[in-house]
């Protein structure tokens, strides 16, 4: 069916098929219009049933902007649906309860899932570092059955903003394989717990550095006072032209 989307909605509504009122309200989502993702969602529900594309979008939009007590009707709705057992519906949950901080509920979602990839996973060790639950974090982390580079990105970042250099370096030495987000936050670790001459090794061994590579040297070298060296890595950061400053 072509429709326009630029449209809101189409003037016959029980023309609309259920793939492309998913798309209408997709779009209303990424475009930041949550009342009119919400509208969609009401009109929808005259003619056609919701399904597990439809949920996950709108406790994006619920995330987005932190709506507890819209996540908390929405949750209400879905458990009345045979999509409430669906593991991309409860891993949207799970963000949910995660973005209004709401930990146990969103522990309650995870537990409850009878089947998690590494997603689910990420997104519920995420939430609790996050809100600095380490010790519940590091717990989940070692019970994970499978970790990817977002299980130890998650795990480094966390101890980077609490400058635990050493549990910080203990994850990145545990990398199987190590993102430039992965060295980034070994150097934002290093700076936090105060060890500039160690936060400048992680960056010169770097095999490829970005712009937040600089700024988060050039940040650690800040917050700590050496304020020389700030100018002058700026100055070979301009030399080397391999990126540029912003």
């Amino acid at each position: 069916m072509a429709l326009h989307l630029q449209c809101s909605v189409p003037p016959s509504l029980d023309q609309i098929d259920l793939k492309t009122w998913n798309k209408i309200i997709k779009k209303q989502v990424v475009e930041g219009n949550t009342k009119g993702a919400f509208h969609s969602y009401q009109q929808m529900q005259q003619s056609l049933t919701p399904d597990n594309f439809t949920y996950p979008v709108l406790l994006k939009s619920v995330s987005n902007l932190s709506h507890r007590r819209v996540g908390l009707a929405l949750h209400g709705q879905i458990a009345k649906t045979p999509f409430h057992n669906h593991m991309l519906v409860q891993t949207s949950l799970l963000n949910m309860y995660s973005s209004v901080k709401q930990l146990y509920e969103a522990r309650k979602v995870f537990d409850s899932m009878q089947v998690k990839d590494t997603v689910a996973w990420n997104s519920m060790l995420d939430a609790y570092v996050s809100s600095r639950n380490t010790d519940v974090a590091v717990q989940l982390f070692r019970s994970m059955p499978t970790r990817d580079l977002f299980s130890f990105n998650i795990m480094l970042s966390g101890y980077a903003e609490m400058g635990d250099m050493h549990s910080a370096s203990k994850v990145f030495d545990e990398m199987p394989q190590r993102s430039t987000i992965s060295w980034n936050s070994m150097i934002l670790a290093c700076g936090n717990y105060g060890d500039m001459e160690e936060a400048r090794k992680v960056f010169d061994e770097m095999p490829e550095r970005d712009v937040i590579s600089w700024n988060t040297l050039l940040g650690a070298y800040l917050n700590n006072g050496m304020f020389d060296d700030v100018i002058l890595l700026f100055e070979t950061m301009k030399a080397e032209k391999t990126v540029s400053p912003d």
